[in-house]
């Protein structure tokens, strides 16, 4: 699997999630999301703290779109959310470039 694949799945473990320091040193100064509800979500949303969750990815895949860009999707699948605001559970599908 490509480093990009571990990453993004470093993004959805609760322990890396609530560590803002690394999801500053992952994200792009740019990095902007669209959340399952359409609600989006700027990099300062993303680097505080969630709270706990338990996820499962699958359907990983990844494409090179250029050297240096790799567009990885996939589903998510939120079981449990404890103080988390506006996240919805059930099975979302994904994609992220990196």
């Amino acid at each position: 699997m490509h480093e990009v694949t571990e990453l993004e799945r470093t993004l959805w473990d609760p322990q890396s999630r609530n560590d803002p320091e690394l999801v500053d040193r992952l994200l792009h100064p740019d990095y902007l999301e669209v959340g399952s509800t359409g609600r989006t979500w700027t990099r300062r949303d993303i680097l505080k703290p969630v709270g706990h969750f338990t996820a499962e990815l699958t359907e990983l895949a990844e494409a090179e779109l250029l050297p240096g860009a790799v567009l990885v999707t996939y589903t998510s699948v939120v079981h449990e959310l404890s103080g988390i605001d506006e996240v919805t559970g059930g099975r979302v599908k994904r994609s992220s470039l990196w």
